[in-house]
């Protein structure tokens, strides 16, 4: 089984949060595996695509699709970044990546622009605002991959998966029509 399939016994359980409050989770991502990891991986995707840092799913090569530069009516392919391909490098930069969840919650609270981030976690106020080729040198995409998730109780090793049978499908569909 492959990183991207959810097995159907965590399907089935849904996702397992902490509880603790977005403030909570920015307060003690620094140096709490579980809280970067809540952050990352449920709430920075919707962030990060709000301010145009990453691509949602789009779904087809026409969607990629953009305007030229300065809005010509020029057709141009813009170079996709998919959620999964930022939220390693964000792991991999844990302290810019706990500053730049901080930087944005912060600027959704008050309605501003998000600005940079330096390497160590601390806002740069004299510099221009974070745009998508900041976030891309601050964050460079590379071939390192996010780490599973860690499995509640339910998905103990006494799980199907551990014995080598084969899991039932998630959800099976309609017979065809005759």
């Amino acid at each position: 089984m492959d990183d991207k399939t959810v097995p159907v016994l965590v399907a089935r359980g849904g996702v397992a949060l902490s509880g603790r409050s977005v403030v909570q989770l920015l307060a003690m991502a620094d140096t709490d595996d579980k809280a970067f990891d809540e952050l990352l991986r449920y709430r920075a995707p919707q962030w990060l695509a709000a301010y145009g840092f990453a691509d949602a799913d789009c779904g087809s090569m026409g969607a990629q699709s953009n305007r030229g530069a300065g809005g010509d009516s020029g057709r141009g392919v813009r170079v996709r970044r998919g959620i999964p391909n930022v939220l390693a490098a964000m792991h991999s930069r844990r302290k810019q990546a706990v500053g730049l969840l901080r930087e944005l919650a912060n600027a959704m609270s008050e309605g501003h622009a998000p600005r940079p981030v330096a390497s160590f976690g601390v806002i740069d106020t004299a510099g221009p605002l974070a745009d998508r080729s900041w976030f891309d040198g601050a964050f460079p995409k590379g071939t390192s991959r996010l780490p599973q998730p860690p499995r509640t109780a339910s998905t103990s090793a006494s799980g199907p998966e551990s014995d080598g049978d084969a899991q039932e499908p998630l959800f099976y569909a309609a017979p065809a029509p005759c």
